[in-house]
Formats: structure tokens, sequence, C-alpha cells
């Protein structure tokens, strides 16, 4: 379920509700199944779609910004820089 339903929620209290079960219940049956709390699986996931649009696609980021729903292009640049930075400490820059 959370893979069907991820890019639909903004927060891990809406994928848990999506999901059918208590936030609680799914902080602990995600972090068994994924290895880290949903909170930062789903941060990753967004960079890996933000990292994949820049690289692969067309799409301007001004229109990743507006599709991925953040407040506004300068919260997105600070969002990717931060997110950037820990890929390349983690070793998945490229």
């Amino acid at each position: 379920k959370v893979l069907n339903n991820y890019k639909r929620c903004k927060t891990v209290k809406e994928l848990a509700s999506t999901c059918g079960i208590s936030l609680s219940a799914f902080k602990r049956q995600f972090l068994a199944e994924f290895g880290k709390t949903p909170a930062v699986w789903m941060e990753e996931q967004l960079v890996r779609e933000i990292k994949y649009k820049l690289s692969v696609t067309d799409i301007p980021l001004g229109s990743i910004v507006y599709e991925l729903n953040f407040s506004s292009l300068a919260i997105s640049l600070d969002f990717v820089r931060d997110a950037w930075d820990v890929l390349q400490k983690n070793g998945e820059s490229r």
C-alpha cells in the first residue's frame, strides 16, 4: 500500500491513514520493513523524483516545484540543496 500511495500523501500521518493503520503502528511496521523512518523515506523519494526530473526530462524547475506542491521556489531550492548534501554524504549523488 505504501508504494501505491506515498506520492499522493504529504505527511506520514496521511500515509498511515491511507494505509488504514494507526500512526504509531504504521511507524513501527514501516521501520521494520524499510529500515528507516517513514519521514526520512518519503523525503528520499521526493529527492529522487526531483533529481530524476531535473536530469532526465526537460521539465523546468518551476514546473517541478508546482507539480510537487512546494509553496515557493525558494523553499524548494532550500529543500533540494539540503537533500542533495545528504545524498552526497551517503554516496548517492550520481
